[in-house]
């Protein structure tokens, strides 16, 4: 079996979790595969993050092309995507060698940004959201909602949050927008700041397919799970879809319901 890690290495704790991550697996023989990426993930059977939900996500943007189980240990202050506590890690780590776990699967988004007739970005893959958000301070942005490729309406905004279940308690959740439970397939829609009466979320069927366009002359960030992925312009075509794939999260505690989860962390 390969294990594969992925771990901030300016975060305070990090080092020390880390060898004794290593030394439990090294204990039943594993090989282990220092701070993976998107080419190094195919040669591992499963990933161990070792941070917050920030490092969820970056595990999870390696995962164009296999998808593998995430163990995630909580080296953060919300945690919200993560199942093992830090006291717990020994314990976890012969679980998950034992095949005494359950995988829970979570909805993802696929994005490509097409610009000038010609694909600019693809592949990009979401947990939580993916954002597109005005640049310039003080000034909103324009563009087009379309929705199974008819025109739905046009928006003048600081931004809008597409998202997953998973995402909707992220910055879907700081704007208002509603929370949807993670086993759910559902893309949820939430505008940023509208400057129109129409300033309510949708929340959609997973097998919808959404575009959007840059309207006005300003200039817009797209923002795929908190990174900044382009600077867009007027035209650019912004295409969000579900992937046919599921993240998997490695679950022990099979007893704590999404419910009791929301309180204890929010």
């Amino acid at each position: 079996m390969n294990i594969g890690l992925v771990y901030p290495t300016n975060r305070q704790g990090v080092d020390s979790l880390k060898r004794e991550v290593i030394s439990g697996l090294e204990s039943f023989q594993v090989s282990v595969v220092d701070q993976i990426d998107d080419i190094s993930i195919a040669d591992v059977d499963f990933v161990i993050t070792i941070g917050g939900d920030g490092t969820v996500l970056k595990a999870v943007s390696y995962m164009t092309g296999k998808q593998v189980p995430i163990m995630a240990i909580n080296l953060g202050h919300l945690g919200y995507l993560t199942e093992v506590e830090p006291a717990n890690v020994l314990s976890s780590i012969k679980n998950l060698i034992n095949g005494e776990f359950n995988l829970e699967r979570r909805m993802i988004l696929r994005t490509a940004v097409r610009r000038n007739q010609g694909m600019e970005l693809q592949g990009l893959t979401a947990l939580n959201d993916v954002v597109i958000e005005k640049i310039e301070p003080g000034k909103t942005i324009r563009f087009k909602l379309f929705i199974n490729e008819a025109y739905f309406e046009s928006y003048s905004a600081d931004g809008i949050v597409i998202c997953t279940p998973t995402g909707s308690t992220a910055y879907n959740l700081s704007i208002q927008g509603p929370i949807v439970a993670p086993d759910l397939d559902a893309v949820v829609i939430t505008p940023i700041a509208p400057h129109l009466v129409f300033d309510r979320s949708l929340v959609l069927d997973s097998s919808v397919r959404l575009k959007l366009e840059i309207d006005g002359d300003r200039q817009a960030s797209l923002v795929v799970d908190g990174s900044v992925k382009s600077v867009l312009q007027t035209g650019d075509l912004i295409e969000v879809n579900t992937k046919k794939e599921h993240v998997e999260l490695v679950k022990f505690n099979t007893g704590e319901y999404f419910i009791e989860k929301l309180k204890s962390k929010f």
